[in-house]
């Protein structure tokens, strides 16, 4: 008994010292908060983004209409890694000097009509019911909306369950080219606020960029060519990640308790027995089904992510449990009779093993998280 209790010290003092050095060490590795709520985005965030090229806006065309967008998210939902989409709610208004109306021209290019509906309805309508902006006291047109739109998003998961996400609403006008209609952000009025209506998930920040979108076709259209096909294209960009918390509590410390289980194979000490197969078998199969906990969380095609590599390193360590235990099995008699197996378990060098499985475990653990 004495030998069991120090050997299931020794196993919680193993286990519990990796994660308790690797949580805060992942913490700081894998958050880290924009430093401002609203900022310029990178080069690289178009890296991923739609057909053709992207160039960052430098000027103005001469002659061209100037359009203040401003975005006030209300409501943010359904963001599903697995279909790649999600939904808001959103307040949009228009502010603009000319003659072209471009609310109605306004196209969200990353919209997922297909999937989420769509609604627009507009603050603003002349006698006739037909949505018309106001004049504001500067001179300038003005025109409000409330959207419900769905949206498509290319997700980063290789870090999933330790992700962060951005939320990308794309603008572009359907109709007019950059030399006529420019967009720019409203930013003088845009909210300062960082937190974003969003239920499992931390508001970081919002960034803003803005770039001229070049089509490598006419459409068509021979009579424009390719050259002419430059769309002014906004990103309004939200930055979110999760609770680490939730990592922890529903995916690691379930999945600590199937390998502590397994592991405890090797403290079982009694001779003629078939508990420690029984154990260790029960322990392998209950790891392979563990990858179904998370997996209807991520596209079918999903690549290789954090978790993965987590459940792997406990599934190495379970595999070698189950090979010793089969290893120490020993025939009854030398006659090679498979009725009954005789099992010499819980000695000193099983419980050393055992700590050396665990201990295993929570490096190769830490050294995922921390990568």
């Amino acid at each position: 008994m004495q030998i069991i209790k120090r050997a299931v010290s020794r196993i919680i003092l193993f286990l519990l010292v990796p994660f308790i050095l690797a949580g805060p060490i992942a913490a700081v590795k894998a958050t880290g908060d924009s430093q401002s709520e609203i900022s310029r985005a990178g080069s690289s965030e178009v890296s991923e983004l739609e057909r053709g090229r992207y160039v960052k806006v430098e000027k103005v065309s001469r002659g061209a209409q100037v359009v203040k967008i401003g975005i006030e998210p209300s409501h943010i939902y359904s963001v599903d890694l697995a279909t790649g989409t999600w939904a808001a709610n959103l307040q949009v208004w228009w502010r603009w000097t000319g003659d072209i109306d471009p609310t109605e021209t306004t196209y969200f290019t990353n919209n997922a009509d297909a999937s989420i509906g769509n609604t627009r309805t507009y603050e603003y309508y002349d006698a006739q019911g037909v949505p018309a902006p106001i004049i504001l006291s500067s001179g300038e047109k003005y025109q409000r909306a409330i959207i419900q739109m769905g949206f498509v998003e290319n997700f980063k998961l290789d870090r999933f369950p330790l992700d962060r996400q951005f939320l990308r609403i794309r603008i572009e006008n359907d109709e007019w080219d950059s030399d006529r209609l420019v967009y720019e952000f409203d930013e003088a009025n845009l909210s300062k606020e960082k937190q974003l209506p969003i239920n499992g998930w931390i508001s970081v920040g919002t960034q803003l960029s803005s770039y001229t979108h070049h089509y490598a076709t006419d459409f068509g259209n021979s009579d424009e060519g390719i050259d002419n096909q430059d769309y002014s294209h906004l990103i309004y960009s939200m930055e979110i990640k999760r609770d680490h918390l939730q990592f922890y509590i529903k995916i690691l410390f379930p999945l600590i308790i199937v390998l502590l289980a397994s592991y405890s194979a090797l403290a079982v000490r009694q001779l003629a027995a078939k508990s420690p197969l029984a154990i260790a078998s029960t322990g392998l199969l209950t790891t392979l089904f563990f990858k179904q906990v998370y997996s209807n969380d991520l596209p079918s095609q999903a690549p290789v992510v954090l978790i993965d590599k987590i459940y792997l390193a406990g599934l190495l360590t379970v595999l070698m449990v189950f090979i010793r235990v089969v290893v120490r099995t020993q025939y009854k008699d030398p006659s090679g009779k498979f009725d009954e197996l005789k099992l010499f378990m819980g000695r000193k060098s099983d419980l050393y093993f055992g700590l050396f499985v665990i201990s295993m475990f929570g490096v190769l653990t830490s050294i995922i998280i921390i990568a």
